[in-house]
Parts: structure tokens; sequence; C-alpha cells
């Protein structure tokens, strides 16, 4: 799962089914369709911007070299 767009992609697709099938199943009066489009592309962004982040903290972090101490006896 290395290909962020592709992860995204896949995210979004569920996201659309899922509010697709609310749409049609529900009650109310059916929102267009470009809204949902607006929606997906939303979800979309939002995915790719925060596994970026996360992987910009993630480096960080991990980048971060051992605290060395003294754990000799003390020479005087």
């Amino acid at each position: 799962m290395d290909n962020i767009f592709v992860v995204g992609c896949v995210i979004s697709t569920v996201f659309f089914l899922a509010k697709f099938l609310e749409m049609r199943f529900s009650v109310e009066e059916p929102r267009p369709l470009k809204y949902l489009m607006r929606d997906t592309v939303v979800v979309y962004a939002s995915c790719i911007i925060g596994y970026y982040l996360l992987l910009q903290f993630q480096s960080e972090v991990s980048s971060s070299s051992p605290i060395e101490v003294f754990t000799d006896n003390p020479g005087f």
C-alpha cells in the first residue's frame, strides 16, 4: 500500500458508493449528483493530504538518534 493515489482512490470510491446508496434509499429529497462528486473530491484530497502529513511526521520521529547517557562508575 505504498501508492498514496491508489489508496485515496479506493477510499473515495467506497465513500461515493456508500453515499450514493444512502441517497437512493433515503426518504428525503435526493440531492444532485454534483454535490456527491464534490464531497468525493474533498474526501480524496483529505486522504492524500492526511497521508502526506503522516509520512512527514513519521520520518521526523523515526530519524531521531538515541540519547547517549553515561552509565559507568564515575572516575573520581
